[in-house]
């Protein structure tokens, strides 16, 4: 645990971009801040679950985000974005995929007493590496180490856990990322079934749209989105939207960027998106988590956009109205103009006639409900910073364009 940033930087001895792995290929100083700590330890019990809440809270660098030893510890992706994974299973995964600005939520477990690395990048690892460069190599991505994890026995007071045992696919094979675990194999610790979403975030792609004409096309070369720089959020703020479309509408968007290598994080406010198809050649591939963490299916709110590979999605305007902020996630690209809004027609719903999510839920998926979403979550707010010291506090984030 080497302490704050703020206390680091108070000491006089913060110059992190000297510091073994917080230098980037472009020369930059860059560290990860976790929760306002450099590279804290973090305790797991052995063989029990821990469910951590994780946002890439920084400015343009992406996380590629991985235990080291994963002979020893297993990641299940529960949710991301802040909405569960749309089939209802947890999947086991090898890394995930975080663009400034998005969330996942993910349960470690360490089947040995000792000494782990959370980290970001290829870590070594040579598939990993040819992945990484194959799909999202021409951006900022930090590499290095996230946090340590420690593991340590339960005590006398803690009940006893399932061993550890290495799960096999349904047709008794080795465990391949994106495989669905719904119990057994030592996984009694997580539930079967992940909660049912709400109703408003029925399936979409089965829908036929409202309207499915409207682009949102980034361009780094005018720092625009179709065109058009950041001009005001609309009414007493003037401002020009990018469309304007009714509450109460399916609408597909098609996320792209047909001149920029490098990625864009597209993020929009109010509504979640249901990623529906990509132009990626194979499509999603055999592994249904293809090598940006996206499932065709899923709920999101961030994800890249290049001229590699753009997303088709669909939004339901089930709620609100009013300016919808659109924006890449790339902070720098944002205050250069790489923002606009939607203009949603109509009328707010009165939220406090809004049951929630329990309109979806029986008594007993709320139990269950709980149980998940009580289940102790450690929060892990990352912040990728830039620069050859820790700052007082504040900013950072990677340089350049992306």
């Amino acid at each position: 645990d080497h302490g704050s940033i703020v206390g680091l930087a108070a000491a006089g001895n913060s110059a992190l971009g000297d510091a073994d792995g917080t230098r980037d290929v472009h020369g930059d100083g860059v560290y990860v801040a976790v929760n306002g700590q450099y590279r804290p330890t973090i305790p797991l019990t052995e063989n029990e679950w821990s469910r951590f809440r994780i946002v890439n809270a920084g400015v343009a660098h992406f996380v590629l985000l991985h235990v080291d030893n994963q002979d020893r510890c297993s990641m299940h992706l529960l949710a991301m974005d802040g909405v569960y994974m749309h089939d209802g299973k947890h999947k086991i995964v090898l890394d995930v995929v975080l663009p400034p600005g998005a969330r996942a939520d993910v349960a470690i477990k360490c089947n040995a007493v000792g000494d782990y690395v959370l980290a970001s990048g290829a870590g070594g690892d040579a598939d990993r590496q040819a992945a990484f460069d194959a799909n999202l190599g021409n951006h900022y991505l930090y590499d290095g180490v996230v946090a340590h994890l420690k593991a340590v026995a339960p005590d006398d007071t803690m009940p006893a856990t399932n061993p550890y045992k290495v799960f096999a696919d349904g047709d008794g094979g080795p465990l391949r990322r994106g495989d669905a675990v719904v119990g057994g194999g030592g996984s009694e610790q997580l539930p079967a079934t992940l909660p049912p979403l709400p109703a408003f975030m029925a399936d979409l792609r089965t829908a036929t749209p409202d309207h499915a004409d409207f682009i949102i096309n980034y361009n780094s070369a005018t720092m625009s989105i179709n065109g058009q720089r950041f001009d005001g959020l609309g009414g007493d703020g003037g401002g020009t939207p990018l469309a304007t479309i009714a509450k109460n509408t399916v609408n597909e968007w098609r996320l792209r960027s047909p001149t920029d290598s490098r990625q864009h994080p597209h993020h929009h406010h109010a509504y979640h998106f249901q990623v529906v198809g990509t132009s990626r050649d194979g499509g999603f591939g055999a592994d249904p988590l293809n090598a940006w963490s996206i499932e065709q299916g899923m709920w999101r709110d961030t994800v890249p956009v290049s001229n590699d590979v753009q997303w088709t999605v669909r939004v339901r305007t089930s709620r609100f109205a009013g300016a919808i902020v659109a924006h890449c996630h790339n902070v720098v690209h944002g205050d250069l103009g790489m923002m606009g809004f939607v203009n949603v027609t109509g009328a707010d719903d009165d939220v406090a006639s809004y049951g929630g999510n329990d309109e979806a839920l029986s008594a007993a998926q709320r139990a269950d409900q709980c149980s998940l979403l009580n289940w102790g979550p450690t929060n892990l707010n990352i912040v990728p910073r830039a620069g050859a010291d820790a700052p007082s506090g504040g900013g950072g984030g990677g340089t350049g364009t992306g």
